[in-house]
């Protein structure tokens, strides 16, 4: 994946080179699949324990499924945001124009 150099600590994921197209398509086909897989689950736990759940049809279960994914997604989102917004000191410095590696790791998971 073109790290940086080839210490232990480059090895982290937030190290790579988020230019590369093969680093870019490999996180949004991994981000794909995590969300597939809260999807699945959503319906094998939901089907597991709410009663409710099973007495839907199978386009209310969609639904159901995809507002348990935009939540799970929802909540993600808002804690890369609050850890951005008040401690993560590079962002403290300056609000407009820094940016960390973590945050390119965020947005192509998304």
């Amino acid at each position: 994946m073109n790290l940086a150099n080839d210490s232990a600590a480059s090895r982290d994921i937030y190290d790579w080179d988020y230019v590369l197209w093969e680093v870019r398509l490999m996180l949004l086909a991994s981000g794909f699949f995590i969300y597939l897989g809260v999807f699945l689950l959503s319906h094998w736990l939901s089907s597991w324990i709410s009663a409710t759940y099973r007495a839907l049809s199978g386009t209310e279960k969609a639904f159901w499924n995809t507002h348990m994914t935009r939540g799970l997604f929802a909540v993600q989102s808002c804690g890369a945001g609050l850890w951005a917004l008040f401690i993560d000191p590079v962002f403290q410095t300056d609000q407009v124009y820094s940016q960390q590696k973590w945050s390119w790791f965020h947005c192509l998971i998304a």
